[in-house]
Parts: structure tokens; C-alpha cells; sequence
């Protein structure tokens, strides 16, 4: 598999995973946008699902989520969605998010990679007049 394409793959996987933290998590605390954490007066971090099997830990406009065997860290983006990544979010998800994509713990690869996809317009971002700095896949 070419390494742009197995990186596309790791994006998807990364964007999937965030979605169903996010799904978890609006269940759980009952809620329709869970950036909003503060002034639902949510906890900053608890342990939520049927058997308490998942931990979130907000922290600013990202939260961090962790699954029964791994985590991710993911940003709330324009307008509270999520999907949006970095090169740092990416790297954190290639040490702690999954054992398949080893040679994504570079950070400057990872970086390359994000070039590389902006250029061939598989990835934008989309939401930069609104401050959000994260890429989105197309």
C-alpha cells in the first residue's frame, strides 16, 4: 500500500474513532453538544457508559476519551464538531489510539503527509475565517 494511502486510512480511522467517542459521550451525558462541557455544568472528567467502561477528560476545547484497550484526543472544532485533526492530535492517536500504524509516530512525517494531502486536495480546512485550524477530510 502506497504511504499516502495508508495514511488516508489512518485519517479515517481517526475521524471514525472521534465520532463514536462523540456519540458515546452526547448518550451518556445526555447531551446534544458536549463542547459545551462548562456550561452544561458538566464534570470535567468521569467515567460514563452502561458498565462505567469508557473515561473522557475535558480539557479546553478538546477532550480526550479513552475506550476499554485505547484513546484519542480530539479537538471540538467550528461550531462543535469533531473530525478535525493535526499533526499533533495524529501523532498522540498513532502511540495511543492504535498498534497498526507504528510509522505514523513521527510527527514530522505526519506533518509531510498532511502537506502532501492538502496539495492533492484530499484534505482542507475548511473553517479557518472561523479560527479553526484543523484539517478535515474532503
Amino acid at each position: 500500500m502506497h504511504e499516502l494511502d495508508k495514511f488516508l486510512f489512518f485519517l479515517k480511522l481517526y475521524v471514525n474513532t472521534a465520532n463514536k467517542a462523540l456519540e458515546i459521550l452526547k448518550t451518556s451525558l445526555q447531551v446534544d453538544n458536549p463542547m459545551c462541557w462548562r456550561q452544561l455544568k458538566i464534570n470535567r472528567a468521569g467515567k460514563i457508559g452502561p458498565k462505567q467502561e469508557y473515561e473522557y477528560n475535558f480539557h479546553g476545547t478538546d477532550c480526550r476519551f479513552s475506550f476499554r484497550n485505547y484513546e484519542i484526543d480530539f479537538e471540538f472544532g467550528f461550531d462543535g464538531r469533531v473530525g478535525g485533526f493535526n499533526s499533533w492530535k495524529l501523532f498522540c492517536f498513532s502511540e495511543d489510539g492504535t498498534k497498526e500504524f507504528t510509522e505514523f509516530r513521527d510527527e514530522q512525517l505526519i506533518e509531510d503527509l498532511l502537506k502532501l494531502a492538502l496539495e492533492k486536495g484530499l484534505v482542507n480546512q475548511p473553517h479557518k475565517k472561523q479560527q479553526d485550524y484543523l484539517f478535515y477530510l474532503k
